[in-house]
């Protein structure tokens, strides 16, 4: 998997946790700002306004999403380039994963036509190409069921319910983690309660250390 060309010259670390819906990207996005005291950047939903139209027509609407996330994308990489130059950095959310695995998924499901994907790779090859590479990717991944219950239980703005891929998407993520390049770790929350969990919590960020350090040396 090709990597990013922008390259940067920075003595912070820029750290980015990714997964599938309900896996507990920000959770722990906010305990590494709790530990490590790194600025967040928090992939904000209720800016991508064809999410609840999406949810009710996901063949007429799945271009219109998967367009604004990447442009959205493309924007915020701006802003993370920025904050790495003042400190730490965590973001919850990879800068490929809502093309080399959200978008694969709809295509492979109908939603988004060959066309549709074809578009969305151009864009896609843009992101990376203005997109900073991360000192440390945290791949986060669970059993399907678990996730289902959690987006059952929590019921977040645009989230209807578990979506008709889930299981699909869930180990897509186990691929992704396999297939990009630098540090990266890769943990399954399936039994974790990462709210109240503080072991767990305490070896992840154990784990996290040990990453950059070895990617500083």
């Amino acid at each position: 998997m090709a990597g990013p060309v922008v390259q940067r010259e920075s003595p912070h670390p820029y750290i980015v946790v990714c997964g599938p819906l309900a896996v507990g990207k920000t959770t722990v996005a906010l305990q590494l700002r709790r530990h490590l005291g790194c600025k967040l950047i928090l992939e904000n939903l209720k800016a991508i306004s064809y999410f609840d139209a999406y949810q009710q027509d996901m063949a007429r609407w799945g271009y219109h999403l998967a367009t604004q996330f990447l442009l959205r994308a493309i924007h915020v990489q701006k802003a993370v380039g920025r904050a790495v130059r003042l400190g730490p950095v965590c973001q919850d959310w990879h800068v490929r994963e809502h093309h080399e695995v959200y978008n694969r998924v709809m295509r492979h499901h109908g939603i988004l036509s060959p066309e549709e994907y074809r578009l969305c790779g151009q864009l896609h090859a843009v992101l990376v190409e203005c997109s900073i590479p991360p000192d440390l990717s945290i791949v986060l991944h669970a059993d399907e069921g678990v996730l289902s219950d959690r987006l059952m239980k929590r019921r977040r703005h645009g989230e209807s319910g578990p979506p008709p891929y889930l299981g699909e998407l869930a180990r897509s993520y186990v691929a992704f983690h396999n297939a990009l390049d630098g540090r990266k770790l890769l943990v399954d929350t399936s039994a974790a309660n990462l709210r109240g969990d503080s072991r767990f919590v305490r070896g992840l960020v154990n784990r996290v250390l040990a990453s950059l350090q070895e990617t500083a040396v």
